[in-house]
């Protein structure tokens, strides 16, 4: 996973994001960092959003 963000950080369409994807470069590094389960809990964060404003 984090061959695949890394190049997102020099992206212009990924920068006002480019915290986070530091942050989950970081988190994807670390030996203890369960990145996939990060990105899981944002996804269920962004349906839970997307649904509050659909409704």
């Amino acid at each position: 996973m984090v061959e695949f963000i890394k190049p997102k950080i020099k992206q212009p369409q990924y920068s006002k994001c480019k915290k986070e994807l530091k942050t989950m470069l970081s988190i994807g590094r670390n030996a203890k960092g369960h990145l996939e389960e990060n990105l899981w809990q944002m996804n269920e964060i962004n349906l839970n959003y997307q649904a509050k404003f659909t409704h």
